[in-house]
């Protein structure tokens, strides 16, 4: 049974209205990445109050209590905190074939990340369907993508969300750098604890 499903427009749009306010300037932060086709970066598009919550949603998961992990997964029925995240997330920006798939998610990757450690860069995985969500919390890191010679950042902000398709879900590999200090305009980033949410949906099997 599925944990959650974003059932029609209205709903979809009263969740963005509530979110994300009627700003005039709201549609500056979810414009498609100019260079990277399928990436959509949505800044701070998580409240303050919802990061808290998830944040200690994940805790209370007591996914972490070893110090050596510091990676969870969920399949199928997702945490109420994960749920009311994922309801907020505008994949109203993916394209029809994603945004109408019930449910839209049906996979949580959790991870929590120390100052100067980081990931790979990588495409995710093949039995992963196109469209995939990243929540960046907790500590702000730069992004790198990266294909062929193509090299692109990104300054990932807490409550920021990465909407990945097409290109960028599978041309594009996307990994962070394992520092805990980092440059990126001119500025230079002390990196705290950073939990990362990513949410994907599961290929169908034949």
């Amino acid at each position: 049974m599925a944990a959650y499903a974003i059932t029609n427009n209205e709903r979809v749009e009263a969740v963005l209205l509530e979110v994300f306010g009627t700003s005039d300037d709201e549609e500056d932060d979810f414009k498609q990445h100019p260079r990277i086709n399928g990436l959509y970066h949505c800044q701070t598009a998580v409240s303050d109050k919802l990061q808290e919550a998830v944040i200690k949603g994940v805790a209370a998961e007591g996914w972490f209590t070893d110090a050596d992990m510091n990676q969870a997964m969920r399949f199928g029925t997702l945490p109420v905190w994960a749920t009311n995240l994922a309801n907020t997330l505008p994949v109203h920006l993916f394209t029809k074939q994603i945004r109408s798939r019930q449910p839209v998610f049906d996979q949580l990757t959790a991870n929590v990340y120390e100052p100067g450690e980081g990931i790979c860069a990588h495409v995710d995985l093949h039995k992963f369907e196109d469209g995939i969500a990243i929540v960046s919390l907790g500590s702000a890191a730069v992004m790198d993508f990266t294909f062929g010679s193509c090299h692109e950042r990104l300054l990932l902000r807490p409550g920021d969300v990465l909407l990945l398709e097409g290109d960028a879900r599978y041309k594009w590999q996307h990994g962070i750098a394992a520092v805990a200090i980092e440059e990126f305009g001119g500025e230079h980033n002390q990196r705290g604890q950073r939990t990362s949410i990513t949410f994907r949906k599961l290929v169908r099997e034949s």
